[in-house]
């Protein structure tokens, strides 16, 4: 926990200024080598992980987009390698395009791959009611060849807009069965963590706010969280959804390795504009617990892990 606090300290304190007291600069520092588990990183899915919307059509097209990949990356404390093979266009065809890019993740030797909406148009889409099931447990049968840590948003609720017609939308029963599913097929795989989407989905409509990585995101009356056609996040919206995702993806990280990434989202946005995005205006969100001792112990909880830390060896007693 010190040292975890620590850290974050350093790396804000070095955000924050652009020289050292050596006469070095940020960008001689070289990272920590990565946990096992966050040396490559593999973003699949759909829209949202491909950053839709989100790219400013004024700059070039090899500038950064503040979007999903942006907050993966820049995130992530030590050295280590991203990934982007999300696909605004999985909707077309999402059985074959999620196989082809977990192959790809799989080719690259990720280390964890994060699928914050893999398997939402395996839920929505043009097909009858009574198929929506089957078509998932595709989806399911695809994601079960993961044999890395694996990240996966649950099953949203949504309603019809500009982009989402009445008839690609399940209904509430078989959203809930999906869920059910969804729910008992995970319970079993300690490395796979899934993230609420559903009760992001809902703040969002509600207009209420979402808490996350001990943090609170209003949807109402801050940042907007999502774009015009009410289906896709703003970079703050993403912002509000990876940090539920980081609460889900530390519960599967070992207990004996750091989660060495940024433990705010002010941590987060102030590494962006440092690494990425010079002119982003870092927005304050209010933590959760007022007390600063209760709030830099929320992100090293053990209260919601899946695998139970292994137990330190008994050191025999010397014999007198």
């Amino acid at each position: 926990m010190i040292c975890t606090t620590f850290c974050t300290s350093l790396s804000l304190a070095l955000l924050a200024s652009p020289h050292l007291p050596d006469g070095g600069t940020p960008s001689t520092i070289k990272a920590a080598p990565a946990p096992a588990y966050l040396s490559k990183i593999a973003i699949v899915g759909a829209s949202i992980s491909a950053d839709f919307g989100l790219r400013d059509p004024k700059q070039p097209k090899s500038s950064p987009t503040r979007g999903w990949t942006m907050l993966v990356d820049g995130s992530i404390m030590c050295d280590h390698e991203t990934l982007t093979l999300a696909s605004g266009f999985l909707f077309a065809n999402p059985a074959e395009s999620l196989s082809k890019q977990l192959d790809k993740a799989k080719s690259a030797k990720a280390t964890t791959i994060i699928g914050l909406d893999a398997l939402f148009w395996f839920a929505y889409g043009q097909r009858p009611e009574a198929e929506r099931m089957a078509f998932f447990e595709r989806g399911l049968t695809l994601l079960d060849t993961v044999q890395v840590p694996l990240v996966v948003g649950d099953i949203p609720a949504l309603k019809e807009g500009p982009m989402l017609m009445a008839t690609m939308i399940p209904s509430p029963e078989t959203i809930e069965a999906l869920n059910t599913r969804l729910a008992a097929w995970s319970k079993p795989k300690t490395s796979l963590a899934l993230v609420p989407l559903r009760k992001a989905a809902e703040a969002m409509q509600a207009g209420t706010e979402i808490q996350a990585w001990g943090h609170r995101f209003p949807t109402k009356g801050g940042p907007p969280v999502l774009q015009p056609d009410q289906l896709h996040t703003t970079f703050h919206g993403s912002l509000a959804l990876w940090c539920l995702t980081l609460d889900s993806w530390r519960t599967i990280v070992p207990e004996d390795q750091l989660f060495v990434v940024q433990q705010s989202p002010g941590g987060i946005q102030m590494a962006l504009n440092w690494r990425f995005d010079p002119d982003m205006e870092i927005v304050d969100y209010k933590p959760i617990a007022p007390d600063l001792e209760q709030r830099n112990a929320y992100p090293r909880s053990k209260g919601l892990r899946k695998v139970e830390p292994v137990a330190a060896p008994v050191t025999p007693k010397q014999k007198d």
